[in-house]
């Protein structure tokens, strides 16, 4: 049996776009092969019989109805099926006190806690929380505590980074969604200084103060 490939859930509402890697079979078109299809850099991509076609900004749903539309010009019931086998167009920005901030691509589903690993981890200054900052299109994040931002277009939360890597907060190490941004904060610095041991400046970390003696 042949069926077309839906897509359900957070993927179902994933946009495609440049880069990602796609396989396309349709019945009775043996000129279209399961070849993998690359999206290129303007967002298209092109096939035998439809020529050049825009995929980029579609779900996979469009773009299997699309392609039906076009096949049908040959074919009297071409029933196309689309899957996405490579993700390259979903960005996730980790920034602040990581060791390797920057976007990094989010293959496959990944939490908070694998998202920051593939930042190269907590940098040493890291503060004890850690903000998340959503598109409202991938849904509203699952935290207590989360709140739309003034402009009604995204969903913020915060979570403390100790309670989750010591696995005291499991639910707070959700699943990160495309174009979700991962902001560490620095920790605020207590700064000791004269006959000490090691003056220097010290990162409140998991705490909001300290005493004069902690220091």
């Amino acid at each position: 049996a042949f069926s077309a490939f839906s897509q359900t859930g957070p993927e179902g509402s994933y946009l495609l776009g440049p880069g990602d890697e796609l396989v396309i079979r349709a019945l009775e078109a043996e000129e279209i092969a399961e070849k993998p299809v690359r999206i290129d850099l303007g967002g298209y991509i092109r096939l035998p019989l439809v020529g050049r076609l825009k995929a980029g900004g579609l779900t996979v749903d469009q773009l299997t109805a699309e392609l039906n539309d076009k096949l049908k010009e040959y074919i009297q019931d071409p029933q196309v099926a689309v899957s996405v086998t490579q993700y390259r167009s979903r960005p996730v920005s980790v920034i602040g006190a990581v060791k390797e901030p920057g976007v990094h691509q989010l293959e496959g589903h990944k939490t908070l806690i694998e998202m920051l690993s593939l930042a190269g981890g907590l940098a040493q200054d890291a503060g004890y929380t850690v903000t998340i900052t959503r598109r409202l299109e991938y849904g509203r994040i699952p935290l207590a505590g989360a709140r739309d931002d003034e402009t009604g277009r995204f969903s913020i939360a915060e979570v403390e980074l100790n309670s989750i890597m010591e696995a005291r907060n499991p639910e707070g190490n959700i699943e990160i969604r495309p174009y979700d941004v991962i902001s560490v904060p620095r920790a605020q610095l207590v700064y000791v200084i004269g006959q000490v041991k090691r003056a220097g400046g010290f990162p409140l970390k998991e705490r909001e103060s300290l005493t004069v003696l902690q220091a």
